[in-house]
């Protein structure tokens, strides 16, 4: 899901357009072959001559490539089109979701600048274009196996975008109807929630689901027992996974309360306890979020003065042997926020509300 140069109509702005030809050409391969396996596996439900586990196997199948389709054609959202606006000094981020456009922007100021280089994802291959933030953040917006693709867009994007244009001027405010923000006495308070957990759940739930019946229907394909044996822990843990994760989200809030002295981070509501921490402000390096085409990044992490280093060495990928067990020390050791399935534009209001819950509090900037 790359972004490619767009025409702008517009004087002084480079526009990246997203591209998803491949993923709308497998959401359609997945829904055909999908609906070529779901009718007949219902059909053979009313056939008695028809073998018991046939039915089983084609329909779990069929609702397995449905649920591919679907997922493939709504659940990864990325922002439609980034704009470079040299006028404005800004980088506009426009998103459509469902019926609705919205909006964010990040002033130039934010930004550090552009860099090809190795995907951190591959090491052997791939090459990635990346906007670095000057919060530690990395945004990757193109990928190719090629180098020369890579670098046509680094290029580009280096000779068209004037970063040292930047008036100075402050971050707009972030605007979205998700977050409850409220000054208490000595306190900034930030609360959401996530969406619908049982709307978001019901096509992971229908996967396990179809999982377990193309299993069920394969069954009697072998008759080795170890194989029966694994396969049933295995879809299991599946199910307990799928099944515990839409309790735990079911009815969460989010709640953040920013003093001049602490950070905490805690989650109310639901049949489930939640999770949370606090943390001494003047602990705290940076707030931020990563951003790639090529996964939905649900996180945002609060950075500590500590972790800063190793967390730029993961963010890049410019990890080495001797690092993996800082590395692993590190992410078992960093606070995150569960932001859930909200959208970029959403994730960029969180952020910058709690950097500037953090400055406002405490006096400090930069974060």
């Amino acid at each position: 899901m790359n972004y490619r140069l767009a025409q702008s109509d517009t004087e002084g702005t480079v526009v990246l357009r997203r591209s998803r030809a491949f993923e709308r050409l497998l959401a359609v391969l997945c829904l055909l072959i999908g609906l070529a396996m779901l009718f007949p596996g219902i059909a053979l439900f009313f056939v008695p001559e028809a073998w018991p586990y046939t039915p089983f196997f084609y329909t779990g199948f069929g609702l397995l490539f449905l649920c591919g389709a679907f997922l493939l054609a709504t659940r990864f959202v990325v922002p439609d089109c980034l704009i470079f606006d040299n006028g404005r000094c800004r980088l506009t981020v426009r998103e459509r979701r469902r019926r609705t456009t919205s909006e964010a922007a990040i002033p130039y100021g934010e930004i550090g600048g552009f860099s090809c280089l190795r995907n951190p994802d591959r090491r052997s291959r791939g090459w990635c274009v990346v906007m670095a933030k000057k919060d530690g953040a990395l945004w990757t917006l193109f990928e190719a196996a090629r180098e020369e693709r890579a670098r046509e867009l680094f290029n580009r994007l280096n000779s068209g975008v004037m970063l040292g244009a930047d008036t100075g001027e402050p971050s707009p405010p972030p605007e979205s109807d998700l977050f409850s923000v409220s000054a208490a006495e000595g306190a900034t308070v930030i609360s959401w929630k996530n969406g619908h957990p049982l709307r978001s759940s019901a096509v992971p739930l229908l996967t396990v689901a179809s999982m377990i019946m193309v299993l069920y229907g394969a069954w009697p394909m072998s008759t080795n027992i170890v194989f029966h044996v694994i396969a049933g822990i295995f879809m299991i843990i599946v199910a307990a996974l799928a099944l515990y994760g839409t309790l735990y989200n079911f009815g969460k809030t989010r709640i953040v309360t920013v003093t001049a002295a602490e950070f905490r981070y805690r989650e109310e509501g639901g049949p489930l306890p939640g999770k949370g921490f606090t943390l001494p402000v003047t602990e705290i390096a940076s707030v931020l979020f990563q951003f790639s085409t090529s996964r939905m990044e649900s996180l945002l992490y609060i950075v500590r003065h500590a972790e800063a280093a190793t967390y730029g060495k993961i963010a890049s990928g410019d990890i080495t042997p001797a690092d993996l067990l800082q590395v692993m020390m590190t992410m078992a050791r960093m606070k995150r926020i569960d932001a859930g399935t909200v959208s970029t534009c959403d994730r960029i209001a969180l952020e910058r509300l709690l950097q500037r819950a953090l400055e406002e509090r405490s006096g400090r900037t930069g974060l």
